[in-house]
């Protein structure tokens, strides 16, 4: 992806993430624990996105922190995901400060003449 992408390729996935936060808000967690012990499809298919989403977030966590001083456990379940919250969102800041200073640097080099 060169530099011209990556702005519709941000915003794609930004209105993705604010999709999927707001029907992720909708429901409650009783409603859901409902449909799962109504639905044992249901109950499947929720216990494979839980794992994917977990899957995804500790790959994101360990490719986030290279480079950096932070280091946090493998998340396995959502008490592991509190007690390393601070850590994660070590991360966060750390991903944040990067994306801000490797941003500078893009435009400094998009503007320079060839």
């Amino acid at each position: 992806m060169d530099a011209t992408e990556f702005p519709a390729f941000q915003e794609a996935s930004f209105s993705a993430l604010v999709a999927a936060t707001k029907a992720a808000r909708i429901l409650s967690n009783e409603d859901i624990q409902f449909n799962r012990s109504f639905d044992s499809e249901f109950g499947q298919s929720l216990d494979k996105t839980n794992s994917k989403i977990l899957q995804l977030a500790n790959q994101l966590i360990k490719t986030a922190t290279v480079g950096s001083d932070v280091r946090t456990s493998k998340i396995d379940d959502v008490d592991t995901l509190e007690i390393a919250w601070p850590a994660i969102a070590e991360v966060i800041d750390f991903l944040l400060e990067k994306a801000v200073g490797d941003e500078g640097n893009l435009f400094h080099a998009l503007e320079r003449p060839y």
